[in-house]
C-alpha cells in the first residue's frame, strides 16, 4: 500500500503503523470511560475497580501514540524547514486547544464581562486546569517545541549520547525517586526533579 506525503510523492506506507495507530485510538477511549478511577470518594466499589482494570489494560496507548508521532516527525527535516514544521503542528494542535479550551471555560464558569473572569481563564489555562483530559494538548505542544533539538540529537546520535540520556533517566526517573521512598520524602519537592518530569518520560517515548 502506499500513502501520500506532504510533498505529494508516494511512500511506503508501514501497515504495523495503521494498526497500532487504529488500537491505540480505540484504547484511548476505552481508557477514558474509566474517569471514576480518579475519584478517591469511589475507592474499592465495583465501578471504581473497574475502572483501575480498564487504566491498567489500556494505559499503554499513550506511550505508544507518542512513539508513532516520534517515528513521523524526528526526520522532518528531510520534508520540510523548522518552521515548516513547527507552523504545521501548531496550527492543527494550538489553535483547535484553544479554541476548546476557551468554549470549555465559558461552559463550566458563568460569563462575566470583567477582567478577573479573562484572568482567571488565562490562570486556568496555563496551569493545565480547564479540563484534565486536555494534558496531552501541553505534552504535545512540548514536545514539538522540543522536535529541532530532539531531531538533531537523533541524527548526530553517539554511544556515548544515548549512554548519557540513559543514565540522566536512570537517575531521575528511578533513582531520585526510590531514594526519597526510602527516606520517605515527597519527591514532588525537589524542583528540578519535578521540572524533569514534567517532560523527559513523554520525551523517551517520542
Amino acid at each position: 500500500m502506499e500513502l501520500l506525503n506532504v510533498e505529494g510523492k508516494t511512500k511506503n506506507r508501514v501497515m504495523y503503523f495503521d494498526v497500532l495507530t487504529t488500537v491505540s485510538m480505540i484504547a484511548v477511549v476505552i481508557l477514558h470511560t474509566g474517569g471514576s478511577v480518579w475519584k478517591t470518594n469511589q475507592i474499592g466499589t465495583l465501578a471504581w475497580d473497574i475502572a483501575l482494570l480498564w487504566q491498567v489494560l489500556f494505559i499503554w496507548c499513550v506511550p505508544i501514540l507518542l512513539m508513532l508521532s516520534g517515528i513521523k516527525m524526528l526526520d522532518y527535516r528531510t520534508r520540510y524547514t523548522t518552521r515548516e514544521l513547527l507552523k504545521k503542528r501548531m496550527f492543527k494542535v494550538l489553535i483547535p486547544f484553544i479554541i476548546w479550551s476557551i468554549i470549555t471555560y465559558v461552559l463550566t464558569n458563568p460569563i462575566s464581562l470583567d477582567f478577573i473572569y479573562v484572568k482567571n481563564f488565562f490562570n486556568l489555562f496555563f496551569k493545565g486546569e480547564i479540563n484534565p483530559i486536555y494534558w496531552y494538548f501541553y505534552v504535545l505542544i512540548g514536545l514539538y517545541l522540543l522536535l529541532p533539538v530532539l531531531s538533531l540529537m537523533i541524527e548526530n546520535s553517539s554511544k556515548e549520547l544515548l549512554q548519557y540520556l540513559l543514565l540522566t533517566n536512570f537517575i531521575f526517573q528511578i533513582g531520585i525517586p526510590f531514594i526519597y521512598n526510602i527516606f520517605g520524602m515527597d519527591e514532588t519537592q525537589f524542583e528540578v526533579w519535578t521540572t524533569y518530569m514534567k517532560i523527559a518520560p513523554y520525551a523517551g517515548y517520542f
